[in-house]
């Protein structure tokens, strides 16, 4: 254990994030996102099929192949407004889009481009009749309250 401290004190400030970014940022979403469910502990199983149900109905037909580093805030608009335009129901759209989120705010800093603008995607996304509202409770927002 002490090699292992010894050994990032020793590298160049910065390195350990530049490894991250190049492991992660290179790597697809649907392998992250297997890595991550993965990583998901404590949950029963209905709770386990509800995230496999969403990453293989919504989330790795139109995403799986793109890299981590690509996904912004546009990238993810573009996924919600395909779901409109194939018909999803909005309360689908509202699991996908916060199952997708908290798989892209859970990778590593760097690793997802413009973080910051991922946290706030219900603001970026435009609200349409009824969406708006679910989109952002989805998200956690309050807007104003």
């Amino acid at each position: 254990m002490t090699e292992v401290y010894n050994a990032k004190k020793a590298a160049p400030r910065g390195q350990a994030r530049a490894e991250r970014i190049a492991k992660y940022g290179a790597m697809r979403f649907e392998e992250y996102a297997t890595q991550w469910k993965a990583g998901q502990r404590d949950l029963g199983s209905a709770s386990v099929g509800h995230p496999e149900s969403l990453l293989s109905i919504h989330l790795l037909p139109l995403l799986g192949s793109r890299r981590m580093s690509t996904f912004d805030h546009k990238v993810v608009e573009a996924f919600i407004l395909s779901m409109e335009r194939n018909g999803v129901g909005l309360a689908a759209q509202a699991n996908a889009f916060g199952k997708l989120k908290a798989i892209l705010l859970d990778a590593p800093v760097g690793a997802v481009r413009r973080r910051s603008r991922l946290r706030d995607q219900a603001a970026a996304v435009r609200p349409r009749a009824g969406r708006g509202p679910l989109l952002r409770a989805a998200a956690g927002h309050t807007y104003g309250r």
